[in-house]
């Protein structure tokens, strides 16, 4: 399926999300970012670890949709609700959910 990750975040007020530096926080920054984190009790294979990377690498500063797979979208949402807030895991489960369709 393609995903499109160039889209925005936005706050409970619909702004756009902004990180501390001003910039717009987009949803492959965010994708990224979690498949990119390592829990500190985490242990992972390397094989995993470069599957984290290779998929990362692939949706990062994307323009255009991203072809991906389900399994991938399914691993994005799990990190994506493991190290960020509610606003920001049910924004990205319904990009996701919504593209994937």
């Amino acid at each position: 399926m393609k995903i499109d990750f160039s889209k925005n975040l936005k706050n409970i007020t619909n702004k756009e999300l902004k990180d501390q530096h001003g910039k717009n926080i987009i949803l492959y920054d965010v994708c990224s970012n979690a498949l990119l984190f390592n829990e500190k009790d985490e242990r992972l294979e390397g094989k995993e670890k470069v599957r984290r990377f290779k998929l990362a690498h692939k949706i990062y500063g994307t323009k255009e949709p991203v072809s991906i797979e389900v399994e991938d979208i399914v691993l994005i949402k799990e990190l994506v609700a493991k190290i960020y807030s509610t606003l920001i895991t049910g924004q990205v489960w319904e990009m996701l959910e919504k593209e994937g369709k």
